[in-house]
């Protein structure tokens, strides 16, 4: 996985040009953001669920339309949702 985003080599690859419609450079660091916002609008559209989005950022699209969040996955959707809770409340400063 590459940068800021982390992105992986599938998405790296398929995504930019269908996403953002030009070529991009994972190493720049508005690029990596870019292209990760992307896939995560993305995957929202397709799954319409949001722990189903982080399973798939993680473990990859097809992986999880076809069996769900991994048993593997489960800590890593999670902690982000916990996260996500906190800085909704305003607790992360």
């Amino acid at each position: 996985a590459v940068g800021l985003m982390q992105i992986g080599p599938p998405p790296a690859a398929s995504a930019p040009l269908a996403l953002l419609l030009r070529a991009v450079n994972l190493n720049s660091p508005v690029d990596n953001a870019e292209l990760g916002a992307a896939l995560l609008r993305s995957y929202l559209d397709q799954l319409h669920d949001p722990k189903l989005v982080l399973a798939a950022y993680y473990q990859g699209l097809s992986a999880t339309r076809h069996h769900g969040v991994y048993p593997s996955s489960r800590s890593y959707v999670d902690g982000i949702w916990r996260l996500r809770n906190r800085f909704q409340a305003g607790s992360i400063p």
